[in-house]
């Protein structure tokens, strides 16, 4: 690996990741807020309706009844409104697009800290300067958000030790800490839709009451809804998906380990960091397309170059 100082050409890329990361957090964050304002509202909408059978099929507040069929339907109607006008295919594809470029330009700077291929020759800044343009040009209509203020990073050389901690053991910690919460949300939309279904079962057994029949519809449309919120969020995939990631990690890191290599077998180093990046390119490329063919069909996301891959990390990727 050859002798560089702390490069200070790598302060291009790295701003140019964080501002992409900056604004994957924004439009992500964006996304999330609407996307729980439209499952609220269609889960309140129909609670209001259902109370509005409820006191109707009483007939002495029928003014009541009446104001809480009229609440119902603002707030499905809003829920409706939002849904498609706030959670466009065009914004999931610019928050698709943002986390690609970051994802982009981090893995590129810590490869060219490795002097990694294609950064491993002596015209290795203009290829990392025509890496740093291509990516920027497939998202140079997205508005961006500038990033906040942090001290200079560390732009010194990686031996191949340094590699594996600063980058393999980070994204290994950062996929499980991910997988974790994802299945933390899906057992818990998970449980709600069982418990629902349960008392939906125990509302039809005791409908002979006479009052379970609004009720019954409310649970079902409930269900429904965390159903297919939890189908929008893709939150199975997403648990395999960065599961999978963090065991081709491990097992790559555990390879080399094993093999006893070092720096001084420059072929094996850099096939060794190819495959880890190779491996992060791999969940990204699935996140990718998962992403663009369920939200955002009619904007697909362009094929990266060769030398691309997974870059946001623990500070910067929320889906």
């Amino acid at each position: 690996m050859p002798n560089i100082p702390n490069d200070k050409l790598l302060e291009v890329p790295w701003y140019a990741y964080r501002t992409w990361a900056a604004t994957s957090r924004f439009i992500k964050a964006d996304l999330s807020r609407w996307t729980r304002s439209t499952l609220f509202l269609a889960i309140a909408g129909a609670i209001l309706a259902a109370i509005g059978q409820e006191l109707a099929s009483l007939a002495a507040w029928p003014k009541a009844a009446q104001g809480a069929a009229v609440l119902a339907s603002f707030a499905v109607a809003l829920s409706a409104y939002f849904g498609k006008e706030a959670l466009t295919p065009n914004k999931t594809s610019d928050w698709v697009k943002a986390r690609s470029a970051a994802e982009s330009l981090k893995a590129a700077v810590y490869m060219y800290r490795a002097s990694a291929p294609p950064f491993d020759k002596a015209d290795r800044a203009k290829a990392l300067a025509d890496l740093v343009a291509t990516v920027e040009a497939r998202v140079d209509t997205i508005q961006t958000k500038v990033p906040a203020a942090e001290d200079p990073p560390d732009f010194s050389p990686l031996t191949v030790d340094e590699y594996i901690q600063q980058r393999v053991e980070e994204q290994i910690a950062w996929h499980d800490k991910r997988a974790c919460e994802y299945q933390k949300k899906n057992d818990t939309v998970g449980a709600a839709v069982l418990w629902l279904g349960a008392a939906s079962v125990v509302l039809a057994v005791v409908s002979a009451l006479g009052f379970t029949t609004a009720l019954i519809g409310l649970i079902a449309t409930l269900t429904a809804s965390l159903s297919a919120h939890s189908q929008n969020q893709q939150y199975q995939f997403q648990i395999v998906n960065l599961q999978s990631a963090s065991r081709r990690l491990r097992a790559l890191k555990g390879e080399w380990v094993a093999s006893g290599k070092t720096d001084a077998d420059t072929a094996d180093r850099n096939a060794f960091i190819r495959s880890c990046e190779d491996a992060l390119a791999q969940e990204n490329s699935a996140w990718f397309g998962q992403w663009s063919k369920q939200r955002a069909p009619a904007q697909p996301i362009p094929q990266q170059p060769e030398e691309e891959s997974r870059s946001e990390g623990s500070s910067s990727r929320s889906a």
